[in-house]
């Protein structure tokens, strides 16, 4: 539990080995909505408060028991043009959603203390978030995360609960305004994640809906270049367009785990490769041995 053996399991000589598995979860706002998209600094405001007020930490002890880590890109360890070292400068501060918030022009409340939207013409109307969600436990367990954080800043949020298969299909459709997604890699390779934020593939596997020229123009290029140091830079400048106009709030990069018997001879996952059972070998006198001391 928690990333960790059981100190039973662990008496036995059993060891734990977590690993990546070329996952990224990620919560998308759509840039068409007219609640939280566009790309006015007002709702740039909005959308960078919200990617602020979400504890990472939080997510990864209670709702992952541990097994992930944050994600500071798309793109998860073990696939090509990951960065270990790279860092989002969007951090968890409410503090500093709050104060982004108010000075955007959401500093007007509601009598309940949520937070007012500002008009073009001037004025406020009530504002409302409206996430959609699974309608599973794990669903409503990410309901109550996500309310915690936004509230913590303000902000009103309505949850809408339906089958991920019809979430999917609204979503292409440009009907849901922000939804929890997780993208396995296809193929092992920072293309495969960046795609996922490329205006053109609006309606299909850019839920976002995320169209920006400079974006567009960084991909492109990116996408003729093998893996190195000319790609890694389009790399870097296309993390800081998603982090300048965040319609993704990047969540965590789940791990999965092996528990290793100490007769199990050869161990080494592939973070792709999942025949590695080919080089493994069992060394029976050992695991006769510890049928023994049962």
């Amino acid at each position: 539990t928690h990333g960790k053996l059981r100190p039973d399991l662990a008496a036995r000589g059993m060891q734990l080995y977590r690993f990546p598995v070329l996952q990224t979860y990620y919560m998308w706002m759509n840039m068409d909505d007219p609640v939280l998209g566009g790309y006015s600094k007002q709702k740039v405001a909005l959308r960078r408060a919200i990617s602020l007020s979400y504890n990472s930490a939080e997510d990864i002890a209670l709702l992952k028991q541990g097994f992930a880590i944050k994600a500071e890109s798309p793109l998860p360890p073990g696939v090509l043009g990951y960065d270990p070292n790279y860092r989002s400068p969007v951090p968890y501060d409410p503090a500093l959603a709050n104060a982004l918030l108010d000075r955007f022009g959401y500093g007007k409340r509601d009598p309940d203390g949520f937070r007012r939207m500002p008009m073009l013409g001037g004025g406020t109307v009530p504002l409302t978030l409206q996430m959609s969600s699974e309608a599973t436990v794990g669903g409503r367990l990410r309901d109550e995360l996500w309310r915690k954080c936004l509230n913590a800043v303000g902000l009103r949020v309505v949850f809408k609960s339906d089958k991920k298969t019809e979430i999917i299909k609204a979503s292409r459709l440009g009907k849901v305004q922000m939804f929890e997604s997780n993208w396995i890699a296809d193929f092992p390779d920072g293309d495969n994640f960046y795609q996922l934020l490329y205006g053109p593939n609006a309606g299909r596997a850019n839920y976002a809906r995320f169209n920006l020229p400079a974006y567009n123009e960084r991909y492109e290029q990116a996408h003729k270049l093998k893996d190195g140091p000319e790609r890694q830079k389009l790399y870097v400048e296309m993390n800081q367009l998603i982090h300048a106009y965040n319609p993704w709030v990047p969540l965590t990069h789940v791990l999965s785990a092996d528990i290793r018997q100490p007769w199990l001879k050869n161990y080494k996952r592939h973070p792709v490769e999942f025949t590695q059972w080919r080089y493994l070998d069992v060394d029976v006198a050992e695991r006769a041995r510890a049928a023994r001391g049962k």
